[in-house]
């Protein structure tokens, strides 16, 4: 067996960078051991969970097994909904998208009575409430972008992935140099971030928003686009990707349907950790009490981990 690189053992969180954010220590992320001791002292720790080990387990499996008890009663009446429990297995049946023929006539309704309206304007006009484009300053002076409609432009290219060239063929207010170089020194990640974070604050305070939920909880999940080539020679393997090379969008919604937080990961690599980047590191005024996720993005670390989170009292849901 091949020693593992210094790569690999960086990844594996075996060896650290002392100042590093993404590549700290894992101790550092826990609380130390001076300030636990004192804690412990005091009383219970102030955490969502039980603390005990023991009990921990015993209210676990104490809620296991009534779901296995009401599960069994279920299925041996036939109440089960959807599930068909015989002799030849367990067959669930696929849940399907069925649209009530009135509801498809008053989404029609509603869809014709919304203005026609160009996308442009509408970046204008969110523009003008929000602010968002004071976020891209210039990486070296800080100053705002000159020319706001350009601006608005290469956002919107790169929005709607249609590439500099193309949007410069196609408008006529700007060329293909002056979209370039507001790209290059004003376009960043930390600048979408901030932006993002405008929009979301901004809308999140809007009556209809509320009507979907109170902010508090959110979802996240990862979509995979694989890339040519070949993958074997990364050496990095995923349970579910195998070695397929490829990206991920690991996006986090909150129940207001807020994209709060998105990343670029590696499609091998795990989902779990980047769900908690996306509740901790997020710019938005959200505070997410309860967050959901699928097998993919939970671990016995994230669940050990959020409920110790310094900023709120997280719990994840895995669906």
């Amino acid at each position: 067996m091949r020693p593992f690189t210094a790569t690999q053992r960086l990844r594996a969180g075996d060896i650290w960078v002392a100042g590093s954010r993404q590549f700290r220590d894992f101790d550092s992320y826990l609380i130390p051991p001076a300030t636990y001791a004192a804690l412990r002292e005091k009383g219970p720790l102030p955490l969502a969970i039980e603390t005990d080990f023991e009990r921990h387990i015993e209210e676990r499996r104490t809620r296991l097994d009534t779901a296995i008890d009401q599960v069994t009663v279920l299925a041996r009446q036939g109440e089960l909904p959807q599930v068909r429990l015989d002799e030849s297995g367990l067959i669930i049946s696929p849940l399907k998208a069925v649209t009530p023929p009135a509801t498809e006539i008053t989404r029609r309704a509603a869809y014709d009575r919304l203005p026609r309206v160009k996308i442009t304007d509408i970046l204008l006009e969110v523009d003008a409430w929000t602010g968002f484009s004071e976020c891209f300053v210039h990486r070296r002076s800080g100053r705002e972008a000159d020319d706001r409609n350009a601006l608005l432009t290469v956002i919107l290219a790169d929005g709607i992935n249609l590439g500099l060239t193309r949007m410069a063929e196609t408008c006529r207010g700007a060329s293909l140099r002056q979209l370039a170089h507001l790209h290059d020194w004003h376009i960043s990640e930390a600048a979408y971030g901030e932006a993002l974070a405008r929009l979301i604050d901004a809308h999140r305070t809007m009556p209809l928003a509320a009507l979907w939920g109170d902010g508090t909880t959110s979802s996240s999940d990862g979509q995979q686009f694989h890339a040519g080539g070949r993958g074997a020679a990364i050496g990095d393997i995923n349970a579910r990707s195998g070695n397929e090379p490829g990206v991920a969008f690991y996006t986090h919604v909150s129940d207001r349907y807020d994209p709060f937080a998105s990343r670029v990961i590696a499609a091998t690599a795990g989902e779990a950790p980047y769900v908690l980047d996306g509740l901790l590191y997020h710019q938005t005024g959200l505070t997410i009490e309860e967050h959901y996720t699928d097998t993919g993005g939970a671990s016995d670390h994230v669940f050990g981990l959020m409920p110790s989170s310094a900023t709120a009292s997280h719990r994840v849901c895995a669906t």
